[in-house]
């Protein structure tokens, strides 16, 4: 059976209010983070930082408005992709979002006895 390259991920209808809440934001490596920069978009690439993910468009105003780096292409992706499944590549989701993935997970800690 051939291996797959791309994983399909479901997206919403409504484009998340902030970048934490998207299933498309990814954590950086380590060693490859540059500056503040810790995060990055899957879809587009785009490097963004720790605050800028938590960042609300709904709490901007026109005066300052919050440039998301998907705004354009949401918009044009739902209205092309009924279904609004991304086909995200192997190497993009195991190397950026499944840490981001693992990183929001609980940790435990057992008591020593």
């Amino acid at each position: 059976m051939p291996k797959r390259n791309l994983i399909p991920i479901t997206l919403p209808v409504e484009q998340p209010d902030c970048c934490a809440a998207c299933k498309l934001v990814g954590l950086i490596p380590v060693g490859s983070r540059q500056g503040k920069y810790t995060h990055v978009c899957c879809a587009t690439g785009e490097a963004l930082t720790r605050r800028g993910i938590r960042v609300k468009a709904s709490e901007k105003d026109a005066k300052h408005p919050w440039h998301r780096p998907c705004d354009g292409w949401w918009q044009n992706f739902v209205e092309t992709n009924p279904k609004r499944v991304w086909g995200l590549p192997r190497d993009r989701y195991f190397m950026w979002r499944k840490p981001y993935e693992n990183e929001q997970q609980l940790t435990i800690i057992f008591p020593k006895r």
